[in-house]
């Protein structure tokens, strides 16, 4: 089985946390960056598990996030032989 290294953060909370020197990421405002994920099928479920965006090839390195709610999420990511899943949470 291979493993899938997927890294997610906010612009805004990377450059404050940069500033703190914290290395741990999360959570969201508009934009939910991702990397090492192109050519996989990207989800994102909320916490009731209802699919709320999807992309079977994915091809970009972040998603807008800015119409979803505050709260806690799934970034589901899904290869030929294994699906990975990351808790993030949206706030404004």
């Amino acid at each position: 089985m291979n493993l899938v290294k997927v890294r997610v953060w906010s612009r805004e909370l990377l450059n404050l946390l940069k500033q703190r020197n914290q290395k741990y990421i999360n959570p969201v405002t508009n934009t939910l960056y991702v990397k090492d994920v192109q050519g996989r099928a990207v989800e994102i479920l909320s916490i009731e598990g209802t699919i709320l965006y999807s992309v079977n090839n994915f091809q970009a390195e972040r998603i807008d996030v800015s119409t979803l709610k505050n709260g806690i999420y799934i970034l589901k990511v899904s290869g030929v032989d294994h699906v990975s899943t990351f808790k993030f949470i949206k706030i404004e």
